[in-house]
């Protein structure tokens, strides 16, 4: 078996940030006006579908087949089994991006068996070794593959499908963000960090919340007490994980502006919720700020920790955060009067570019062996 196909983290990095590279431009030309939409989705359901459900969905498949290898000393996913996961992704990207006429129900299966594939890829080493804190993961792609269904199969309750995929991915970072943040900041500037459980697990339980509450369609005032709580202890947690010390290191830096961006994103979209500020800055905070952020910093160390490399961060991985942070910055601009249309073209461009770089460099690394001579 090729060697592409030997570890979770080679072939959905790779395919993750080429799906960025086309849909993202797509969607900013959408927006002004130059292409239309493509797909049998409703234009906004297809991109908040391939953002959270395609791309996200891809980053975790990678991280969690790896991880949660490592963490169970057990097989999850290689060989032939991954290349059926990754060729139902495949399917799935080309189901809702090109329209042949099919019914959703047929458009909804390949990425319904991705992600029921990914659940039980990543829950049998966790049932086997038992090692039971780990679950709590193997439940977020079985939660984004009902976001996917109620998506695609029931377009009045999209609004209620991509929130709870929404939610699910936030629960999967924090978990994650928690655990690698802290370890990789120790490891890499050779300080012993005090850690604080109960704010690590308020953390983690406050999204839970969240989740629960949108998944119930809770009133939206307990939906927003819960969101300010869980960005409020995810911020806190992130204060005590020296950051400043942590920025000089590009690598390092940009998972401590990812776990930031978690915080200040869930904050202001609990205050959202209560009418304080509009809802789509606070959440493209989120997405663009903490998730996309998150995900390509761990994309841009998992593929080196994973393939013997020395962690310290590429020229052009380092000009992408760059980017990725602008991004944040200028996306949430597209609620000023006037700018709309301008900020959501720049946002979209610089969103593709920043995953260019990381393919520029990448793509040999994902593709080929591992610098140590080791498999995998």
């Amino acid at each position: 078996m090729p060697v592409f196909f030997q570890t979770g983290f080679r072939p959905f990095f790779l395919l993750g940030a080429l799906l960025v590279v086309v849909a993202m431009p797509w969607w900013g030309l959408y927006v002004v006006g130059s292409v239309d939409a493509p797909g049998p989705l409703m234009p906004l359901h297809w991109h908040v579908h391939e953002m959270v459900i395609g791309f996200s969905g891809a980053v975790l498949s990678g991280f969690l087949l790896t991880a949660a290898a490592k963490w169970t000393k057990r097989t999850t996913a290689t060989g032939a089994a991954l290349v059926l996961l990754v060729g139902a992704w495949v399917l799935g990207r080309l189901a809702v991006h090109v329209d042949l006429g099919l019914p959703m129900w047929l458009v909804a299966i390949p990425d319904a068996a991705w992600l029921g594939g990914l659940t039980v890829a990543v829950l049998r080493p966790i049932v086997l070794s038992k090692s039971w804190r780990n679950l709590g993961l193997a439940a977020v792609p079985l939660t984004l593959g009902v976001a996917h269904g109620t998506m695609l199969l029931t377009p009045e309750h999209a609004a209620w499908g991509w929130r709870l995929g929404l939610d699910a991915v936030i629960l999967a970072l924090v978990i994650v963000s928690g655990r690698i943040v802290p370890l990789f900041t120790g490891n890499a500037l050779g300080v012993k960090l005090t850690r604080y459980p109960g704010l690590e697990r308020s953390a983690v339980l406050a999204t839970c919340l969240l989740l629960v509450a949108d998944a119930v369609a809770a009133p939206i005032e307990l939906t927003g007490v819960a969101a300010v709580l869980a960005g409020g202890f995810s911020l806190t947690r992130a204060v005590t994980w020296h950051t400043l010390q942590a920025m000089r290191r590009p690598l390092l830096g940009v998972l401590h502006v990812g776990t930031a961006g978690l915080g200040i994103g869930l904050i202001a979209v609990g205050f959202s919720r209560f009418g304080l500020g509009p809802g789509t800055a606070g959440l493209h905070v989120l997405t663009v700020g903490a998730i996309a952020m998150l995900c390509l910093g761990m994309m841009a160390r998992v593929a080196l920790g994973h393939t013997g490399r020395t962690l310290k961060s590429p020229m052009l991985a380092t000009a992408a955060f760059s980017i990725l942070g602008c991004v944040a910055v200028v996306r949430p601009m597209a609620e000023l009067p006037g700018a709309r249309e301008t900020a959501l073209l720049l946002a979209a461009l610089g969103f593709g570019a920043s995953f260019v770089l990381y393919l520029a460099h990448y793509t040999r690394i994902l593709v080929g062996p591992r610098a140590d001579g080791k498999p995998g």
